[in-house]
């Protein structure tokens, strides 16, 4: 029957309170629908518990990644509850028991691990503590540091200035560079010309028919020119060494002169010849004459 059906249901899913056929028979009546309600509020209890659980398996074992070091304790305790709470509904000591020694077993374990990693972090912090003390010792000579940090900074900046100096020379040295070449190029044009022009008589010689001859006697001719330049130059440079000899000559005669004028003129002007207006001028009586005869 329905009734019989539900009451080994309900105590096959570990329900803890009797369930009467009777009430199940005349569900509606004021004294037998509380215990119903109890029981169907607890069954739907279950069923959300389960469906929770479903749940959060299904999302453990799709993103394992996203569990935390805590989670799976808390997955073991949730089990625990699971197991523990079926165990106490169907009064299971003996599971009750094991399960309670289990999850002792899992949280001695994890206390393990938590003094064993309060060890390390206690190792890492005494390394810390001496590698703290280390800078600290290093502190002291950190003035000293901070000194030749600025030398070096100083040095670095007279580095940059000559850098500078070195690239503003730079650019006038390529100035001048680019310079030069457009007078180079300027110069290998003008070459090129010349060398135009040298190929063009060139080919005006050659055109002229010369014979071996003719260049001969030119050659000869160029010779008798140029060693009678030779001699007219050396004629010259004598004739020139010969004139300044005179000049010296003459000059030094001409001094002679002007000194033996000197002398005259002085003796002259003692003895009254000169000037004509002086008393024994000889012009003066020849211009006394020439009254006389005059008046005559």
């Amino acid at each position: 029957k329905f009734e019989e059906e539900v009451v080994a249901s309900f105590k096959g899913l570990g329900y803890g309170f009797p369930i009467s056929k009777t009430g199940l028979a005349s569900v509606g009546a004021p004294h037998t629908w509380p215990p119903i309600l109890a029981a169907l509020t607890w069954l739907v209890g279950l069923l959300g518990y389960e469906e929770k659980a479903k749940a959060s398996k299904l999302q453990d074992d799709a993103e394992p990644e996203a569990l935390d070091d805590a989670s799976p304790l808390e997955k073991v305790f949730f089990e625990y509850l699971g197991h523990a709470y079926v165990a106490y509904m169907t009064q299971d000591t003996e599971e009750l028991e094991s399960l309670a020694e289990g999850l002792n077993a899992v949280f001695e374990e994890k206390i393990q691990f938590i003094y064993d990693e309060a060890e390390r972090q206690a190792d890492i912090n005494m390394a810390l503590e001496d590698e703290i003390k280390q800078m600290d010792s290093k502190a002291a000579s950190l003035p000293e540091s901070l000194e030749k940090l600025e030398n070096l900074n100083t040095k670095a900046n007279d580095y940059r200035k000559v850098i500078e100096n070195l690239l503003a020379y730079k650019e006038d040295f390529s100035a001048k560079v680019s310079k030069k070449n457009l007078q180079l190029q300027e110069n290998e044009k003008k070459l090129g010309e010349i060398r135009t022009i040298v190929n063009s008589l060139k080919v005006k010689i050659s055109s002229q028919g010369l014979t071996t001859e003719d260049v001969r006697r030119m050659e000869l001719e160029q010779v008798r020119l140029k060693e009678g330049l030779e001699r007219s130059k050396e004629t010259k440079k004598s004739n020139n060494d010969e004139l300044l000899k005179h000049e010296a000559e003459l000059s030094k005669r001409f001094g002679k002169l002007e000194e033996i004028v000197k002398n005259y003129n002085s003796k002259a002007s003692e003895l009254q010849f000169i000037p004509i207006t002086a008393k024994n001028s000889g012009q003066k009586k020849i211009n006394d004459r020439n009254r006389k005869k005059g008046r005559q």
